[in-house]
């Protein structure tokens, strides 16, 4: 401990070590005014000393400092501090001890977790960034294992996305009822594959029209930084837009009193609107026309607030929807998409146009070609079309032969036919008394 006096800024402080750590101040005119100040800070932080710098928060804090400084991408880092802040520091203690924490602590952070009904993939994406923070501690000699490793993470271990089959149908239905400004997102999102907030802040610089290339700030890793060609449909509408908006930095800029001309995030509203306009009416046939309206369940008088001023208390409020022309409730749902669906419409649609699959790989600049299968999504009209031929060959064969179909000649000509079949291949191309099968299972007893 000690009272001292800097020249450069020409004033008096102290400097107190404690705990391995470094507290200083310099603020006072004179050594008497910064002796005071150092009792004053000793007796203060006698009462409430300061964490350990093995908190799980200055861990944490260090963690991502750390990782900032290897080049980390913002993306990460967000997600990083969103995860750490909202997640797990409230669930272990932000003054618990990292050395304190241990396998148990870990799984019953899965078990919580899936108690409140997050998916288990997002529950791996925590466990993975403690994991991460863990190990760069390990390396630093804060904790001498990492509890995460040895975690029974058995709960969580089903994390495969069940996508539904595609209904390329809808897609083409959703962007009939878009125009202008919408139509044009809806279009470059699944003409390009970016990833929603690759398309939210991608800038007119970006775009090169006259040569149809644009190029796209990556998000999560460096490989997802690169430049991709424009369909020529695409271009033409971009062309258009920009025509449209010649003032605007940003090719999908915000158009609220709040939001006017700057980036946005979300575009929640944007397919809610695709819900809305591709809903239909199950007696009138009309699509477009539903109403969304709160209802007083006691009068039943339509309401814009939350509570029906005429009934009091008593009257609950209900949301219903209803036909606007016809006024029927039986509404039939609208095309459901999301953001995320765009790109796996881009990847089941480049999937069936190139041979080649690095060309995917590097259209949704993936690292490696694993990632990329998972975005390829079924689509119900390509399945029905591969089945639609099985059996038609053999099929129409057989019953041209045999004659109008009985359960008697269906079931006990086919196995003759079928020998019949048999016997012509192997007096054909040769295979002598037995069949293959029954050579196969001798071979199978011998290995």
């Amino acid at each position: 401990m000690a009272v001292e006096y800097r020249k450069d800024r020409k004033k008096w402080g102290y400097r107190v070590y404690l705990a391995g750590r470094c507290f200083k101040k310099y603020a006072w005119n004179t050594k008497r005014e910064a002796r005071e100040a150092e009792r004053e800070f000793l007796v203060e932080i006698k009462k409430n000393p300061p964490p350990p710098k093995n908190t799980l928060t200055a861990v944490a804090s260090q963690y991502l400092i750390e990782s900032a400084r290897k080049g980390r991408s913002k993306w990460r880092l967000d997600g990083l501090r969103w995860n750490f802040n909202k997640f797990i520091l409230p669930f272990f203690g932000e003054n618990t001890l990292v050395t304190t924490i241990k396998r148990k602590d870990v799984e019953e952070f899965v078990l919580a977790q899936k108690q409140r009904g997050v998916k288990n993939k997002t529950i791996w994406n925590y466990v993975t960034d403690l994991r991460a923070m863990f190990n760069w501690a390990l390396k630093e000699g804060l904790v001498v294992s990492d509890p995460v490793s040895g975690a029974d993470l058995d709960p969580i271990r089903n994390r495969k996305p069940h996508k539904p089959p595609l209904k390329l149908e809808d897609v083409e239905l959703a962007a009939s009822v878009l125009e202008g400004y919408d139509r044009v997102y809806f279009d470059f999102m699944r003409y390009t594959g970016l990833r929603k907030d690759e398309a939210n802040r991608v800038r007119w610089e970006d775009v090169d029209l006259a040569n149809g290339w644009l190029h796209v700030p990556g998000t999560k890793t460096e490989e997802s930084d690169a430049i991709i060609p424009l369909a020529p449909a695409l271009r033409d509408e971009l062309v258009k837009h920009l025509r449209e908006n010649p003032d605007s930095e940003y090719l999908f800029f915000g158009r609220s009193a709040q939001t006017k001309g700057r980036k946005i995030y979300s575009r929640s509203r944007l397919f809610e609107k695709i819900t809305r306009l591709t809903a239909s009416c199950g007696d009138c046939r009309r699509m477009g026309s539903l109403v969304n309206e709160k209802v007083c369940t006691t009068c039943g008088v339509v309401v814009h607030r939350n509570r029906c001023s005429k009934c009091g208390p008593a009257g609950a409020v209900i949301k219903k929807q209803r036909c606007g022309r016809c006024g029927s409730e039986n509404i039939q749902s609208g095309v459901k998409l999301k953001p995320k669906d765009m790109r796996d419409i881009f990847a089941t649609e480049v999937a069936d146009r190139v041979t080649n699959p690095d060309v995917m790989r590097r259209l949704l600049r993936h690292t490696n070609l694993t990632t990329t299968t998972k975005y390829m999504r079924m689509v119900n009209d390509r399945m029905r079309e591969a089945v639609k031929g099985l059996g038609a060959v053999l099929g129409g064969g057989l019953n041209s032969e045999l004659g109008p179909k009985t359960t008697q000649n269906d079931i006990s000509g086919v196995p003759v036919q079928v020998g019949v079949i048999a016997r012509d291949l192997r007096e054909k191309f040769g295979g002598g008394g037995r069949t293959r099968t029954v050579d196969s299972a001798d071979m199978s007893r011998v290995l």
